[in-house]
């Protein structure tokens, strides 16, 4: 089957030399190198958790235009790998995440496939998955989606054989105003069924957001409310978050502050969650930090298998407050610097013995070439505890060389 998957891929190639107007290619390859210490355990004695590797990707997407308004669309990630795991000749493992028709008229536009499906600025729903988005193109944009999240462990949906679909439905309002505003609501719904594969569950979000310019002056502002049930272990899920990102951009220097909240709950019976998709094809927490992607350093040092969300959930249940200060400058047109320091509490404390946490991010981006660039990064993570747990301070060093075409 991958022999077959990759003979299309080179078909695919081969046509665009013919028919480029029918073919629309790019992508990015990219090599990366990381060096983490002390991001698991906090703990200068303990060396389990460094790590030292260099990895890569090579992410290829097309559109290829059938006729005026359909496109079928396509995302592949080829050697995908970390050096020294895959031998002389790479992985032959070629991953799909986006493969979907689109049908986009005056009046709507229809995508059906694998697809990625979000709410907001990707904090509530961050999910690739395969179904039905469809919009409407009124003043008011109505957008709505279908999900199937799982089939349940077999193609039957019977509760009584224990395999029951999961299968999340979004639903979102969009509104612009030029530059000044661009306002979203939005409702998402997750209902697993009764399976042997998965939990039976229910899980909702309402959520508001809204980003826009007034002169000089950026913002971003998004609020999730979050509730549900899990009957498989009898525990309601709750969530109250706010994120907000206020800016000022001059010319080649930018300066913003970025606030998080997030809050925690102490009842036992009570699950805090903040996201829609959980464990189910979430592979980015949301960490902004400054808006500087490829940290993540939140993710690494506070999520445990994406157990935890980073910003929102620094311990189980414990919530967040948080807020990260940064500025960014381009002294020229090849050259971006960028820098944050952030500080986060827990909002709910008395289920934690976590006091506080200080991170900061160093950024630099050179471009060598069109196209052609190299990012460096130093990140830290200081946490405080109030009892024996080590709190030592985390490091990580991270440098890309990519080609973006």
């Amino acid at each position: 089957m991958k022999k077959v998957l990759l003979a299309l891929v080179v078909l695919l190639f081969a046509v665009s030399v013919y028919a480029e107007s029918r073919l629309d290619l790019s992508g990015q390859m990219r090599i990366r190198g990381k060096s983490f210490e002390n991001l698991s355990n906090f703990n200068d004695d303990d060396d389990s958790d460094k790590e030292n590797y260099f990895d890569q990707r090579l992410r290829i997407a097309g559109k290829i235009n059938v006729a005026e308004g359909i496109t079928v669309n396509f995302r592949l990630d080829f050697d995908e790998e970390t050096w020294g795991t895959q031998g002389s000749h790479g992985t032959s493992e070629i991953q799909t995440d986006r493969a979907y028709i689109q049908i986009d008229k005056d009046m709507y536009r229809l995508r059906a496939g694998r697809q990625l499906f979000a709410l907001g600025n990707y904090i509530a729903l961050d999910h690739n998955g395969v179904g039905f988005l469809a919009t409407l193109k009124t003043p008011v944009s109505i957008t709505a989606g279908y999900v199937k999240v799982s089939e349940g462990g077999a193609k039957s949906d019977e509760d009584d054989l224990g395999t029951e679909d999961a299968t999340a439905y979004v639903l979102n309002l969009g509104y612009k105003m030029k530059d000044i505003a661009n306002i979203n609501a939005f409702y998402g719904y997750q209902d697993n069924g009764q399976s042997d594969a998965f939990d039976e569950l229910n899980k909702s979000v309402i959520g508001l957001q809204a980003d826009g310019k007034l002169g000089l002056i950026g913002y971003n502002v998004e609020y999730n409310y979050y509730t549900g049930e899990n009957d498989t272990h009898n525990y309601d899920y709750v969530g109250n978050q706010f994120y907000g990102d206020l800016n000022v951009n001059v010319g080649m220097f930018k300066a913003g502050t970025e606030v998080f909240y997030a809050m925690g709950t102490d009842k036992t019976d009570e699950d805090q969650i903040t996201n829609l998709a959980g464990e189910y094809g979430l592979w980015d927490d949301f960490v902004p930090m400054g808006d500087f992607a490829d940290s993540d350093i939140m993710d690494l040092a506070f999520s445990d298998g994406y157990t935890n969300h980073g910003v929102f959930e620094l311990d189980e249940n414990a919530g967040s407050m948080g807020i990260v200060p940064y500025v960014s400058v381009s002294p020229m047109d090849k050259l971006s610097l960028m820098a944050n320091v952030g500080y986060f509490e827990p909002e709910e404390d008395t289920v934690t013995e976590l006091d506080s946490v200080i991170t900061a991010v160093l950024t630099a981006d050179y471009k060598l070439y069109k196209n052609v660039g190299l990012k460096g990064q130093y990140a830290y993570v200081a946490p405080e505890y109030d009892d024996n747990t080590p709190d030592d301070p985390a490091n990580a060093f991270y440098g890309k060389l990519y080609v973006n075409f």
